[in-house]
C-alpha cells in the first residue's frame, strides 16, 4: 500500500486548483485528459509487468525504447514542474486564508486577476517554498526518500480533510448522524490504511513533513496567542481608562480646556 500510494496522490493535487480554475474546467481536464492518460499508462506498466517482472525497478521508463529515453524524462520533468504549481497555487491560498484567520503575520497579498478573487501571489511564500526545496533536494539526495516524505504528507492531509467531512456533513448539511457517520467513515477507514502503510517509511524521510508541519504549527499558534494577549491588553487598558474618566468627570461632562 505505501508503494502505490503515490498513483492517487496527483488527484490531491487537483483540489489545491479548486480555488484557482472553479469545478468545471477540472472536470473537464480530469475526464478529458487526465484520466484516460493515466488509465493507458497504469495498464501499459501492468502489461509490461505480467511480461517482464524484472521492470520492477522502473516500470515508467521501462515502456519506452532506449531512443525515447530522453525525450521521456524531459517529459516527466515537464509533468513535475506542471505538477508543482498546483502545490504552490495551494500553499499561496492557504497562506491568505491563515493570515485572514490571525494565524500568521502579515504577507504582501498580490490579486493576479480581476474577475476571480483565488488567483493570488505571495512573494514572501514564493520565496520560502525556493528554499525549502532546495533543503529538501540537498538534505535527502534521493527520489526514493523524497516519495517517502511525499507520501506520508499526502496521505495525512486525506486523512484530516475526510476527518473535516465529517463536521460538514453533519453541521453544515445538517445530515443524521448515522450518515455522517457512514458518508466519512468508508473513507477514514481507506485513508488511515494509507497513513499506516506510508508510515513505515518514516525514518527514510517520512519524518520531514511531520517536523515541517510542527513548526508551522507552533508558529501559527504563538502567533494567534499573542494576539489575543495583544487584545486582551488593550481592552484592560481601555476599560482601565474608561474608569479612570468616569471618576475624574462623575457627572459624564468633561471640563473644556
Amino acid at each position: 500500500m505505501g508503494a502505490i500510494v503515490l498513483a492517487l496522490t496527483g488527484a490531491e493535487a487537483l483540489y489545491a486548483d479548486l480555488g484557482h480554475f472553479g469545478k468545471r474546467p477540472i472536470r473537464l481536464a480530469w475526464t478529458t485528459l487526465v484520466l484516460p492518460a493515466l488509465t493507458l499508462n497504469y495498464l501499459g506498466q501492468g502489461a509490461l509487468l505480467m511480461r517482464d517482472p524484472t521492470a520492477i525497478s522502473n516500470p515508467f521508463f521501462g515502456l519506452f525504447p532506449a531512443y525515447w529515453i530522453l525525450p521521456a524524462v524531459l517529459l516527466a520533468t515537464l509533468a513535475s514542474v506542471i505538477a508543482s504549481q498546483a502545490v504552490i497555487s495551494g500553499a499561496f491560498s492557504l497562506t491568505k486564508e491563515a493570515i485572514q484567520l490571525g494565524l500568521l503575520p502579515r504577507m504582501l497579498v498580490r490579486h493576479t486577476s480581476a474577475q476571480s478573487v483565488g488567483l493570488v501571489y505571495l512573494p514572501a511564500v514564493n520565496w520560502m517554498l525556493l528554499v525549502a526545496v532546495l533543503l529538501a533536494v540537498l538534505g535527502f539526495e534521493s527520489a526514493s526518500a523524497l516519495a517517502s516524505a511525499y507520501g506520508i504528507a499526502v496521505t495525512i492531509t486525506m486523512l484530516i480533510t475526510t476527518a473535516l467531512t465529517y463536521f460538514v456533513v453533519r453541521h453544515a448539511c445538517r445530515m443524521p448522524l448515522p450518515i455522517a457517520l457512514a458518508a466519512t467513515g468508508f473513507f477514514l477507514a481507506i485513508d488511515a490504511v494509507l497513513v499506516v502503510s506510508c508510515m513505515l517509511k518514516f525514518l527514510q524521510g517520512g519524518w520531514f513533513p511531520l517536523a515541517l508541519g510542527l513548526v508551522l504549527f507552533v508558529v501559527m499558534a504563538t502567533w494567534r496567542r499573542g494576539r489575543e494577549q495583544m487584545a486582551e491588553n488593550m481592552r484592560d487598558n481601555n476599560l482601565q481608562t474608561a474608569a479612570e474618566c468616569a471618576q475624574a468627570c462623575p457627572d459624564g461632562h468633561t471640563r473644556k480646556r
